[in-house]
């Protein structure tokens, strides 16, 4: 999926790698793609014992909201809906807290392709310059920052394995990012 060059959405891309490789088709495969998606809305829940909760991303998701903001959840659309739905449960938000989520049944193109970005600019309607990224890893999140976008790089639980220089972009804690959201105009 991450190699996806756009011509197709991300899940039939593994889909039909995973049927490819397994030598598996027809009612077989819909039968394994329902069992991924039921693993995903039950057994993978028991992830959320050891994620770390606060609730600033709720309160930021219903602030930032309440000022207006259109706001997207760009996850790498490498999952399907369903395990999205899962992820924001664990922090009690649902799809209705956004105007756009990418998975992999609604993208073609994975972070960290430039191309991810301007379909989700496109889709949205949006420029680069109204935007803002906010995400933890220097690598998939930050590089929207080539496109014009201000950016914000959340060091909590921030996914660094190159080691990258972050200083050339803004950063802070969640608490950081929370004082520079909530300093921003309302735009209602």
């Amino acid at each position: 999926m991450v190699l996806n060059d756009g011509s197709e959405l991300n899940s039939k891309r593994f889909w039909d790698a995973f049927s490819d490789y397994m030598n598996i088709h027809g009612d077989e495969l819909r039968k394994i793609e329902a069992a991924c998606d039921s693993f995903y809305s039950n057994e993978f829940n028991r992830v959320e014992s050891i994620v770390k909760h606060t609730d600033i991303s709720k309160r930021l998701v219903r602030a930032m909201t309440d000022k207006g903001y259109y706001l997207i959840l760009a996850t790498n659309p490498v999952f399907p809906p369903c395990a999205v739905d899962s992820r924001l449960g664990w922090i009690g938000l649902n799809r209705d807290d956004f105007k756009l989520i990418t998975h992999y049944e609604n993208s073609s193109f994975c972070k960290p392709n430039p191309a991810y970005y301007n379909s989700i600019l496109s889709a949205s309607g949006k420029n680069p310059e109204q935007c803002l990224m906010v995400g933890n890893n220097p690598v998939e999140d930050m590089c929207v920052s080539k496109l014009g976008m201000e950016v914000f790089l959340v060091t909590d639980f921030m996914e660094n394995e190159a080691g990258l220089d972050i200083s050339e972009f803004r950063h802070g804690t969640i608490e950081d990012l929370e004082k520079f959201l909530l300093a921003l105009p309302s735009l209602k």
